[in-house]
């Protein structure tokens, strides 16, 4: 009689505990945008502009800040970890409309307003020592992105459409240096800022 009164005391035990453990969300790693990741791909307002200077011939490309829409889940649902996403539209770089999607894992880059598959990245290790010269000025903290196409993680990346080659960006500053391959007019091309408004 002990031995079963055991037994079913014990499985009270396993159903009650398994009950508790289904009902507990299991601990979320929560995914959100830290200050250092908005300093470099986020800080900044529709209307913010970028000047360019061409390296070989001194034409000047603009570029501006149509839209930027940071996502995210209900932090109120328990069913849920937080996670947060941006989307950036410019419009620029050889007359292009350009954009990007951020996450917690990666970059992905698009030269049209539908397609992605231009430009992916893992996003990088911000922060780094790096420093470039860029028309007389010093910029710190460099983080480069580079395209897809030379690290080979799209097969749809081809030799005959604009693309990105690397991209230079600086803590509340944005891209401060951008090459690319096939551009319309100039093929292959490296362009530095000059001037820019923030707000």
């Amino acid at each position: 009689m002990a031995t079963k009164s055991v037994f079913a005391l014990l499985l009270c035990v396993v159903v009650v505990c398994g009950w508790l453990v289904a009902c507990v969300p299991a601990a979320c790693n929560n995914s959100t945008f830290s200050a250092e990741t908005r300093s470099y791909f986020l800080d900044f307002k529709p209307g913010d502009y970028w000047i360019y200077k061409n390296l070989a011939n001194g034409d000047i490309d603009s570029v501006y800040l149509v839209s930027q829409e940071v996502l995210g889940n209900d932090p109120t649902n328990p069913n849920y970890c937080v996670e947060e996403y941006a989307k950036v539209n410019f419009y620029g770089f050889g007359e292009k409309p350009f954009g990007y999607l951020i996450n917690s894992w990666g970059v992905n880059f698009e030269i049209t307003p539908t397609s992605f598959i231009s430009f992916l990245s893992e996003l990088p290790n911000l922060g780094s020592n790096q420093s470039l010269q860029v028309q007389g000025v010093r910029y710190d903290k460099i983080t480069t992105l580079t395209h897809c196409c030379i690290s080979g993680c799209y097969k749809d990346c081809g030799t005959k459409y604009f693309q990105f080659d690397r991209l230079y960006f600086v803590p509340r500053k944005g891209i401060v240096r951008w090459e690319a391959s096939n551009h319309p007019q100039y093929g292959k091309v490296v362009y530095e800022l000059i001037r820019t408004n923030i707000k």
